[in-house]
């Protein structure tokens, strides 16, 4: 085993640093440093990984983008968990716990060695990893079976996810109904500003404007 001494980047020490640093033959395997892996997770990940000839990147959790009836997209928080082995070419995002199996030849080297993400989306690693695997044109395929074998560290007062998601603390009930249900109407018509919103929407703009 051999330890690399890198940046503290924040998320992507870990994925974007191992992309740079592999060789086109090594598979990458993406995962957390807070969460259980069962000793089947893995097995099941490759296991779809070979069947797909190598070619496909493999994660367990994929969120699919929703739109309404407008045909804009929906805030993050609509976003459901993928169910079934499903391929994505787009609107997708891959989220972390499950995470994934990849390669370096499914992102394109340009976008390999792109340090704007540091100031777009300096906690979101995961809407990153996705969106450059996408524009690479790489297709991603779920493997909900392999999310079975997770166990996520349950954090009480977890600051980055209460960061990326809308969770109202305190307050009474008749509150937090009214506020769950605001919540749902501005996250139908995409109007929720989660930092998972935020970054999407500088994501998207910064690679629709270059």
């Amino acid at each position: 085993m051999e330890v690399k001494f890198v940046e503290n980047t924040g998320p992507y020490r870990k994925i974007i640093n191992a992309i740079r640093l592999s060789n086109q033959s090594d598979i990458l395997v993406y995962v957390d440093d807070d969460v259980i892996y069962g000793d089947k997770w893995l097995e099941t990940l490759l296991h779809a990984f070979y069947e797909n000839k190598s070619k496909l990147a493999i994660a367990s959790r994929i969120r699919a983008v929703k739109r309404n009836i407008f045909g804009t997209v929906q805030s993050y928080s609509r976003y459901r968990v993928c169910k079934k082995p499903i391929q994505f070419n787009c609107d997708y995002i891959i989220t972390g716990v499950g995470w994934c199996v990849l390669t370096k030849n499914m992102i394109s080297e340009a976008l390999i060695n792109n340090d704007d993400y540091i100031l777009l989306a300096p906690k979101t690693d995961d809407l990153w990893i996705s969106k450059i695997l996408e524009l690479s044109g790489t297709v991603v395929e779920a493997c909900p079976k392999a999310l079975t074998y997770v166990d996520e560290i349950d954090h009480k007062n977890n600051a980055l996810n209460l960061s990326n998601m809308h969770q109202m603390k305190g307050s009474n009930a008749v509150l937090k109904l009214i506020n769950k249900i605001v919540q749902r109407v501005l996250a139908y018509f995409g109007l929720q500003r989660t930092n998972n919103d935020i970054s999407i929407k500088k994501i998207s703009s910064y690679f629709k404007n270059k």
